[in-house]
């Protein structure tokens, strides 16, 4: 009978060069992060969907039951914008965040939009073609020019590099 092999051990491979550095554009979350930070810091009544996160499939199924929809936008903001736009006074501003750079969106999110804005609600657009917010910088100043963080008379100023604050979700200063 033959004899039974000893286990070995796996070596351990040393690496000579260290990993690449992350990712330097911050997540959609991230950005999500600091947004609702700026609109509880301004009072502002919101809801954030929760369809963007991993559900095992009966909880998915419950959720659906349940009226959750797909495609929902990231962030609802109940309070009545504050400008009128030709007339028109809208119900509220519904926001569909993405990253900077890259992340486009899945089958079904613009229509939900453009649904939305059919319906009286302010979105986000550009050459009147419904649009995500890229980083939390251009989605604080869409909500600024609906009129949305002012106390008092005078307006929070937004800073290009807001997204920048975004890591971890904190708004650091």
């Amino acid at each position: 009978m033959p004899a039974c092999p000893k286990p070995t051990r796996r070596k351990r491979i040393v690496r000579d060069k260290p990993r690449s550095m992350p990712c330097q554009v911050p997540l959609e979350e991230d950005e999500q992060y600091c947004v609702v930070q700026w609109l509880e810091l301004h009072g502002i009544m919101f809801q954030a969907s929760s369809m963007g996160l991993f559900m095992p499939l009966p909880t998915r199924m419950k959720f659906k039951k349940m009226g959750c929809k797909a495609n929902h936008p990231d962030l609802i903001i109940y309070d009545r914008p504050q400008v009128v736009e030709n007339g028109k006074v809208f119900v509220g501003a519904a926001l569909e965040m993405k990253r900077v750079t890259g992340g486009e969106f899945r089958p079904g999110q613009k229509e939900y939009l453009e649904a939305l804005r059919d319906r009286g609600w302010a979105v986000m657009e550009r050459d009147g073609e419904v649009v995500a917010a890229r980083g939390a910088g251009e989605a604080i100043a869409f909500l600024e020019s609906c009129g949305y963080g002012q106390k008092q008379g005078t307006r929070f100023k937004v800073t290009p590099s807001i997204s920048k604050l975004a890591v971890h979700g904190r708004i650091k200063g």
